[in-house]
């Protein structure tokens, strides 16, 4: 090999050194400054409404009751925050029972919201009925435009089983005023 050669080599192997260096040293500093990966941002689940109705299609014993659900909760999961409160009256219009308390779960799957939440005060109770506090309760939404549906844990399980979190039932009353909005 010839001088010429060889010289001619090695200056095309030191400019490749010294591109290679510039490159390391532009992308270096970004590498040190964020070293791990960011973690993916979970998911911000909404439900938020106040929904009524009566209880006519539960049986005779319930005909004429009304219901309200007022409930405001965001986050995710076990992550969640929000506030509930259920209000339901006999038919002819004395209150049947006051409650109400905080979020502790929230899961969502396209329209339908699962929430639970913990009884933090009881303003009425019937007398064959105690509500009690610090019990957890479970609501289901299902966001259906103009013909919301919510079902509740008590309706099924009464107030003295616990209610695993993020659990709920069908929702099996349909609305007649009021509604949600539920995103995930």
């Amino acid at each position: 090999m010839t001088i010429t050669r060889l010289a001619r080599r090695s200056r095309v192997a030191l400019a490749g050194l010294a591109a290679g260096l510039a490159v390391l040293t532009v992308t270096a500093p970004a590498a040190q400054a964020d070293p791990e990966p960011k973690a993916a941002a979970l998911p911000d689940f909404l439900l938020s409404g106040t929904g009524e109705g009566v209880l006519d299609t539960l049986g005779a014993g319930w005909k004429g009751h009304k219901v309200r659900f007022v409930i405001e909760a965001k986050g995710f999961a076990t992550e969640s925050q929000g506030t509930f409160r259920v209000q339901h009256w006999y038919p002819d219009g004395k209150i049947f029972a006051d409650f109400q308390g905080k979020i502790d779960c929230l899961n969502v799957g396209g329209d339908v919201a699962v929430a639970t939440g913990i009884i933090e005060k009881v303003s009425a109770s019937p007398a064959e009925i105690e509500i009690p506090t610090g019990k957890r309760v479970g609501f289901t939404i299902d966001d259906e435009g103009k013909r919301d549906r919510l079902g509740w844990s008590w309706a099924v399980l009464g107030f003295k089983q616990e209610v695993p979190i993020c659990t709920g039932t069908a929702p099996i009353l349909p609305l007649s005023k009021g509604g949600y909005t539920v995103r995930d």
